[in-house]
């Protein structure tokens, strides 16, 4: 099977090399990421500056194709599979250092190219695991692998699977949930430089609460299962459109 895998960490980010090693001996893998670190990217494209690909290496994988793309994860997807000559059964995204929990996932570079890969009819899976410098990777991959299968079924569009950060034997298994609701402070945290000029950092302060009994991906995550959320492109509220074409 061909697989592109690709992520928001960049091309260099130990979570793509993980990934990289694990699937390379039973398939045909190409890799073509950012250059740089995107996180937060999310469905975004680059519209006014060139694009540029730089043929790179990876450590250990000298023969997996490697592509660093100075755009954004959705730029690394659209190039492998327009320009580079990638033609993927098979569209893994991550491993992601850190959760893409709820929606959180709306603005993560690592599960929206996976949803540019699925707008394209290819099969796509986005791992991730939840901690800043995982230690242990191998749970989250296998939770890929086993997905595989509903992946190429076309079960769903993505498959946002959310890993605690522990090793195997103290994963308690998998939930299949729904995305909890993530929000957080607005105001933006303001600074000021040694030139007395302002500056902005992203407000971390989380206002919402997951509760002891919510069915939800945060949930299961926290109290030690790998979190698997079937995610869909179509945006539409169909609830709504029918009431609406109702009181026409």
């Amino acid at each position: 099977m061909k697989i592109l895998i690709t992520n928001d960490d960049g091309v260099f980010a130990p979570g793509i090399r993980a990934l990289a090693k694990a699937f390379c001996k039973e398939h045909d893998v190409c890799v073509s990421a950012p250059d740089s670190q995107r996180s937060g990217a999310a469905h975004s494209i680059t519209l006014t500056t060139p694009l540029r690909v730089k043929q790179v290496f990876l450590d250990d994988l000298p023969d997996v194709p490697t592509f660093a793309v100075n755009g954004t994860p959705v730029d690394c997807l659209k190039l492998a599979c327009g320009n580079l000559g990638v033609k993927p059964d098979l569209v893994i995204s991550g491993i992601n250092l850190g959760a893409n929990l709820g929606s959180d996932a709306l603005y993560s570079g690592t599960v929206s190219a996976a949803m540019a890969a699925a707008s394209e009819g290819i099969p796509a899976i986005a791992g991730s695991v939840c901690a800043n410098e995982p230690q242990n990777y191998a749970p989250v991959i296998q939770a890929i692998k086993d997905m595989i299968p509903n992946a190429l079924a076309h079960v769903c569009d993505v498959i946002n699977i959310n890993a605690p950060d522990l090793p195997a034997e103290k994963i308690k298994g998998y939930r299949f949930t729904a995305n909890s609701r993530q929000k957080y402070e607005l105001a933006y945290v303001e600074r000021e430089d040694p030139h007395k000029q302002k500056y902005y950092w992203l407000p971390t302060g989380k206002l919402t609460v997951c509760e002891p009994d919510e069915d939800s991906d945060e949930r299961w995550v926290r109290e030690g299962y790998i979190a698997i959320v079937p995610l869909k492109l179509d945006m539409t509220d169909y609830a709504c459109l029918r009431a609406w074409k109702e009181e026409a």
